[in-house]
């Protein structure tokens, strides 16, 4: 059975600091919430369940709607930063992401399982085990310019470090990507191409996008200062986009369901 693992990184929109710039807090909160609020809308559509990994300034502000995806029935995870460490981890780093975990667990009432990195950094050996997750969705096994490159990392869900790796889903051979702004740039053609690429050689897609993709990107604040492939066709056309996409993997049959349900299918995690 072919599965869908739709993902969604639901944090601040915090993208204009990434090229030199910034907008007011009023101006980024409007983004967040205007997302968030297609988010939900899309989510209550859906015939099957996503995951959603939430940073803990978005449950401050956001959090009846939060609670209200788990009351869906979609899978609640932890998105936060972590320690800029690169050998072993501190104390005072498994307590902030523990802290971080179960803050979340008292939020929605059900137990906390996955984690996904800001930025998809990817974690030490041992820290998220040590902090009490099952499993990290972090590793996004391609080359983006400026912040990783992780091409000869594996494509497969594989135990490592004390934890359950589940990549993000790149193409075989060439290793594309088709998640958030390259789905929206490369179009729903090139979305069902590497989808179909990618399930020829594995069982589910991990696709992933931000609450931001679903805001409209082209406000007089961004407009000429956010680079064109990061706005383009976000907002309500990106809504239309992944209607698309849901309705034709749901012509094919493939079940959308959440990580946690995937890897307890498979049998590697207790719930």
């Amino acid at each position: 059975m072919k599965t869908l693992l739709l993902t969604c990184d639901l944090e601040d929109f915090d993208v204009p600091a990434d090229f030199g710039f910034s907008i007011s807090e009023e101006k980024a909160r409007e983004v967040t919430s205007e997302g968030l609020r297609r988010v939900l809308e899309l989510a209550g559509r859906l015939q099957g369940r996503m995951t959603f990994f939430v940073t803990a300034s978005v449950v401050e502000r956001f959090g009846e709607q939060i609670r209200e995806l788990a009351r869906m029935g979609h899978e609640i995870g932890v998105h936060a930063a972590l320690p800029v460490s690169e050998g072993a981890f501190r104390a005072e780093e498994i307590q902030s992401l523990e802290r971080a975990r179960l803050r979340l667990e008292r939020e929605i009432n059900a137990r906390v399982y996955g984690f996904r990195s800001h930025k998809l950094r990817l974690p030490v050996d041992g820290l998220l085990g040590a902090a009490g997750y099952a499993y990290d969705s972090s590793l996004h096994p391609t080359y983006v310019p400026g912040r990783y490159c992780h091409l000869f990392k594996s494509r497969a869900i594989a135990s490592s470090g004390g934890v359950i790796e589940v990549p993000i889903s790149v193409t075989p051979l060439l290793r594309l990507p088709f998640s958030w702004f390259w789905m929206r740039n490369g179009g729903i053609a090139y979305l069902k191409i590497c989808s179909l690429w990618a399930w020829s050689q594995q069982d589910f897609l991990n696709v992933y996008f931000h609450n931001w993709d679903l805001a409209d990107l082209e406000k007089p604040v961004l407009r000429g200062r956010l680079p064109r492939f990061v706005r383009n066709n976000a907002g309500e056309t990106m809504v239309k986009l992944l209607g698309k996409y849901l309705r034709w993997c749901g012509d094919r049959d493939i079940q959308c369901e959440t990580i946690k349900e995937h890897l307890a299918r498979k049998k590697l995690l207790s719930v």
